[in-house]
């Protein structure tokens, strides 16, 4: 289960702060023509951060599913993954002429190497500056891992259900807590 949990973290991570560079609006937009183009963060490292951690969080959960489970989670969900990366490339360098250099420099799903310092410290930056609204925005992703980590804990389904609520309860109110500690949006 440890290995499940740290893969759906990283995820997790990854999603968030992929969410908090472009701006939870902006994640679920039918559109990309907000005229921003974004190359700090984890979009140093992979061209589609939000879609790797969708497929870190879809492995994480095949692994401690049934084998019918498992293989419809990796045989759906990781082909429609793979779709969307690339009909959004489609419409990225149709958008932004200079995303074509980007892309022979920035793998699309699966980083070269090692991640760089720098663009992991971004990414935490990132998420310090614009974690709430993304928190809300991955309010469902949140509440799965409040229960995820409650399960690992102890594995009464009370616990689960009980900690995702309260995780989605957190990750909803997530810019109204970050106003009041921080005393800013």
């Amino acid at each position: 289960m440890l290995p499940a949990l740290v893969l759906y973290g990283a995820g997790f991570f990854m999603r968030l702060s992929a969410t908090a560079t472009l701006g939870a609006r902006a994640v679920w937009r039918a559109s990309f023509d907000d005229g921003d183009f974004h190359e700090e963060g984890l979009f140093g490292i992979v061209r589609h951060p939000i879609y790797l951690g969708s497929g870190l969080m879809i492995l994480s959960l095949a692994l401690v599913s049934s084998p019918q489970g498992a293989g419809l989670l990796i045989g759906i969900d990781i082909p429609l993954l793979i779709l969307f990366a690339w009909l959004e490339e489609r419409h990225l360098a149709v958008l932004h002429p200079e995303y074509n250099g980007y892309r022979k420099h920035i793998p699309a799903l699966f980083p070269r190497g090692t991640f760089p310092i720098s663009s992991l410290k971004a990414a935490i930056t990132i998420l310090r500056r614009g974690g709430g609204r993304a928190l809300r925005s991955e309010a469902a992703n949140a509440a799965l891992l409040g229960g995820f980590l409650s399960f690992w804990i102890t594995p009464d389904l009370r616990f689960f259900w009980g900690s995702a609520v309260l995780a989605l309860a957190v990750a909803i109110t997530a810019p109204t807590w970050e106003t009041f500690f921080r005393g800013s949006p």
